[in-house]
């Protein structure tokens, strides 16, 4: 791609502003668009007459930019004037491609592993002869890959399989107590967070916490997601007490929801993960 270049001080120029205001716009306009097309097509600032019309201008526009001096005639065949200054020239165009396309074309023969001559190599005879060849060993070129040099560090075999997540027994403890069981990984992370921070609780405080808040969830659809619970700190919304010593503890709220639906602590948790135990248990209190 080529570009047109325009001095920002082009506005205010003596040549531009001695086109007269009516045509300056018209002008300057057929002026930019003209020279943006010789770049495109390497002319050298030259515009043939029948690209005025192409462009949208008039030829009251094209000789306005000849009497400013910016443009020239000759002929059929209008010349920017001073294009060498200020914009590359075709063959420096051209020149800039040809060795932009020479470094594309190494660089995907080295990512091939391919070293293309270069032109050095051009320049010397390939021809072998009795006189040219010695015994003495010659160092590698170093643009050249060593065919002889055999690499001994094999990449790991692929299984196609991978490692399965290891979760904490207090983690899956704590998991077997949640009311709603989803989004496995992300409850993780949020444990580790806070376990990493020193703000998760003892297991039994997070048991007791889920099995309240569970007891107490009427709606399953309202429950929340695990690490959504946990980030939160909902534990603290249930008031859990420390577990006795003559069995197991139970949540104030939790026991009163044991004596609504008739069942023992011990009944409870035979029969928690039971799927829709908890929800059945709940019409049972809503309709006893």
């Amino acid at each position: 791609m080529a570009w047109f270049k325009v001095d920002d001080g082009f506005f205010s120029s003596r040549k531009v502003l001695s086109i007269p205001k009516r045509m300056r716009l018209a002008a300057v306009g057929l002026w930019t668009l003209a020279g943006t097309w010789s770049a495109k097509e390497l002319t050298d600032g030259e515009v043939p007459e029948y690209m005025i019309e192409e462009l949208g201008a008039t030829q009251a526009a094209a000789e306005a930019l000849v009497s400013a001096r910016l443009w020239t005639r000759e002929a059929n065949v209008f010349h920017f004037a001073n294009w060498d200054e200020y914009q590359p020239s075709a063959a420096s165009i051209e020149d800039s491609r040809a060795a932009a396309k020479q470094r594309q074309a190494e660089y995907r023969a080295r990512k091939a592993g391919v070293t293309p001559p270069s032109q050095r190599d051009k320049s010397v005879s390939h021809s072998v002869t009795a006189a040219s060849v010695t015994d003495v060993s010659q160092p590698p070129d170093p643009t050249r890959p060593d065919p002889t040099v055999i690499s001994l560090v094999q990449p790991p075999a692929e299984t196609g399989k991978r490692p399965a997540t290891a979760y904490p027994d207090d983690f899956e403890q704590w998991w077997a107590s949640y009311p709603r069981r989803e989004s496995k990984g992300d409850a993780l992370k949020a444990w580790n967070t806070l376990k990493k921070s020193k703000l998760l609780p003892p297991l039994q405080v997070l048991v007791m916490a889920s099995e309240a808040y569970a007891a107490r969830s009427d709606d399953p659809q309202f429950i929340k997601l695990p690490a959504g619970w946990l980030r939160a700190h909902k534990w603290n919304d249930e008031k859990t007490t420390a577990p006795a010593e003559t069995g197991p503890a139970v949540h104030p709220q939790l026991a009163i929801w044991l004596d609504q639906v008739g069942l023992t602590h011990d009944e409870y948790l035979e029969r928690k993960d039971e799927p829709g135990f908890v929800e059945a248990m709940n019409r049972r209190r809503q309709h006893g």
